[in-house]
Order: C-alpha cells, then structure tokens, then sequence
C-alpha cells in the first residue's frame, strides 16, 4: 500500500519536494494517510485537526489521540476549535455544511500563513462511490455523478485509489491507531443509509462497485472538463455583464435545442438546483417582473433578458461631499456624480433604498412625481428598480441616485457654492 500510495500522490503533484497540510480527524482513513505520509519521500509535513464540539468529550478525545501521535512521530500539529452548531444556526445551513465550510476556511488561511503547497485530505474510493449516489439522488447534473476529484485546486486527495477494506486491513497490519465516530453507524444520516445499506446491495449485484464507480468518476470527470470548455463559449453567446447583474439574451435561448441543460449549467454555480430548472425555463416565457430564487441569486424575467443578480447587495453605496466655487465650475454627465446648490443643502445627508411614497420633482420639472412614477417614466428594469438608492436632505430627495436630481436644488446662475456629490460602491473607488 505505501508503495501505491507514493505513485498515486506522485502522480497528482508537479513538485516532487511538495510541502502538505495533512486534515487528520483521529478516523481511520486519515490515521492511515498520516502514516503512509511519515512513510514517503514527502518530508516537509505538518498535522491540522478540526475539534467542530459536536460529541462532547469523544471530540476531546478524538483531538487528544491525534496530538499525541504528532507528538510521538515529531511532526507539527495545529487544531482549531469551532463552535459549529452556533455558526450553522446563524447561517441557517445544516451541520455538515457549517463543518465543511469552516474546516475548508481554516485550511486555507493556515496554508497560506505557513507557505505550503498542498492540504491532503483523506477522501477514499467508498467516499467517492456514497458522493456519487447522494449527488444522484439530490440531483446536481454530470458534477455530482463524477464524485470526488483527485485534485481541486491545491486540495489533494491522495486515498481516493483506496477502498475502505483495503484501509481497514492496512490499519490493523500496521496497528494504527485510530478512533471510531459513533454517529457513523446512525442510519438516520442519508450518507449512512448508503454507506450501510445501499452499497452492500450494490456490491451483491458487482462485487467490485465501489472501483467501477471510481472508474466512471475518471472518465466523468475528463466529460466534465469539456462541458466546462462548452459552457464558456454558450455563456460568451447568450450573456453580457451589466455592472452587478450577468443578462441573458431571451430570443438566443429559445433557439437552442437543449435550453433546460445549458440553463442549467449556466446557473448551478449560483445556487440554482435542478429541481428548479423547470421554473426558470418557464420564466423564459413568463411575464416581466417574475423572478426565480436560489440562496444567493434572483433570476429576473425583463422584456428582452433575464437578469442573474446577487442577494445580498443592500448595503447602501458610500458617498463623499466636496465644495467648490460655482465660477468656473463645469457639470459634467455622470452618473456618479451630482452637482447641488450647496447652500440650499442642511447636511448630513443620506442615502437609502427608495420606497412606496417617495416623490420628488424631476430636474426639468415644475411638480412632484411619485419615484415609482419616474423610475417606470425612464424604463428602469425590475433588478435595478428593487436597487436604486435616493440621497436625502432631511425629508427631501435631491438625487434619485444615478438618474435625475431634485429640481429645487440644481445650480443655477445664482448658485455661489456647488456641493459636488460623488458614489462609490466601496472606499476604493
């Protein structure tokens, strides 16, 4: 096993003298990677442990056992401990993917602290073979049915070649130690229902499922690849960026042949799932103003596209205040920028997201108009309207953000001071 352990990880990494993060939970497929790493060429190695909190003192023991063996073979170990059940309810996500989530962050920024080249986690052919199953139930198209990748960026999976048999068999030879997760064996987690029950009935029918799956995720994956290659050319045909939203061109699409797939595709990586394509090939033919959510996206229908935008976008922009003397003082068209009578100005101002009621008059106008009104007047689409910021002075709006100011505040021949008002969407720009 050592020897095909080397070969493998030999094959996954350009640097031979590569340096590794070595992700080390006390389970047996981790104590083993561990000790096949002690065993190889690959000398510049330190250990990290997740303690996530979860089992009480079993999670303290799990992090004990793991220290001492660092301790033991005099290799450098990190752990962290996570307060995970309070970090997946505050983002409202399950316990496995707040775990996942900050083990994965950790990693990261302790390679990069250190300078290391590679984290090595210890993913093996039957974790595969269960991803693969799970993804096909859920359904999350050719990524899911390809499973684990060997290599994902500077993550490493050198077991990936390793059943859980052959392992466990190592395990024992080599008196590893280890320490068994007692919630592995509830079959109320749908990873261990397939684990305990469907792959054993898998393997009544081939003997040999969990290799031929692995098998499969190789050519699945290089299939993968070239679908990646293709979705970049129909993103390049069907889309164009417009500041945050991407824009799909409607009329493009309804000419395609495959439009649930290549929809699909285009969106998985902003949260859509396949069980939601049907509504948004609906939307293609829906009425303006209908809208498609993920957990981080809205999917807006308009006239001639449909807009893809982020969520979370409701900070307000930063704004500065600058005065100058109105002799000589040109306005120039931006739409960042607003030139006021700054004496008519009572400061602070502020800025917010319009709302039901607003009104304001024009520049160029004699009356009030309703900001509803006016943003419909200049054909605003549905994604930008739900966006668009007004700066006020008191309970006067004297720039609907982007548009049009406030009639009563622009600079006139009178004006001796211009308060020349300019966005940022961040301090930066």
């Amino acid at each position: 096993m050592q020897q095909a352990f080397e070969i493998g990880l030999s094959s996954l990494i350009v640097k031979k003298e590569g340096s590794f993060l070595l992700a080390v939970s006390g389970g047996i497929d981790s104590m083993v990677m561990a000790h096949l790493f002690v065993g190889s060429p690959y000398k510049k190695i330190v250990i990290l442990h997740c303690n996530f909190m979860l089992r009480g003192i079993d999670s303290d023991k799990d992090e004990a056992l793991v220290r001492g063996w660092a301790l033991e073979h005099q290799i450098p170990f990190f752990v962290k401990r996570f307060d995970t059940a309070g970090y997946a309810a505050d983002k409202k996500i399950s316990i496995e993917m707040a775990a996942r989530f900050l083990r994965y962050q950790w990693f990261q920024e302790l390679r990069q602290e250190l300078g290391f080249d590679w984290i090595a986690v210890a993913h093996h052919a039957n974790d595969h073979a269960e991803t693969t199953l799970l993804n096909l139930i859920r359904g999350s198209g050719i990524r899911g049915v390809c499973g684990i990748s060997s290599l994902q960026g500077n993550i490493v999976r050198p077991m990936l070649g390793f059943c859980r048999e052959q392992i466990e068999a190592y395990a024992h030879k080599q008196k590893i130690p280890f320490r068994e997760d007692v919630t592995n064996a509830q079959l109320d987690i749908p990873r261990n229902r397939i684990r305990h029950a469907v792959v054993p009935e898998l393997a009544k029918i081939n003997s040999g499922v969990v290799a031929r799956m692995r098998e499969n995720g190789i050519y699945l994956q290089q299939a993968r690849d070239i679908l990646l290659e293709l979705t970049y050319i129909k993103r390049e045909l069907w889309c164009r960026q417009d500041g945050e939203a991407l824009l799909f061109d409607i009329e493009l699409i309804k000419k395609d042949k495959h439009i649930a797939f290549w929809m699909f595709e285009l969106l998985y990586p902003f949260g859509f799932e396949t069980g939601g394509i049907n509504q948004i090939v609906n939307l293609l033919h829906g009425r303006t103003g209908q809208k498609v959510m993920s957990y981080s996206h809205i999917l807006y229908k308009d006239r001639d596209y449909l807009a893809l935008v982020p969520k979370d976008t409701t900070l307000p922009p930063n704004f500065t205040v600058t005065q100058h003397e109105s002799s000589g003082y040109k306005i120039i068209p931006n739409q960042k920028i607003a030139a006021l009578d700054a004496d008519k100005l009572q400061l602070p101002l502020s800025i917010r997201l319009w709302k039901e009621g607003d009104r304001f008059i024009p520049l160029g106008m004699k009356g009030f108009k309703k900001v509803s009104d006016f943003l419909i007047d200049v054909k605003i689409p549905l994604w930008k309207k739900e966006r668009q910021y007004v700066l006020c002075c008191g309970a006067d709006i004297v720039w609907v953000e982007g548009q049009r100011i406030d009639d009563r505040y622009k600079v006139t021949a009178a004006t001796k001071q211009v308060a020349e008002i300019k966005i940022s969407q961040n301090c930066n720009e």
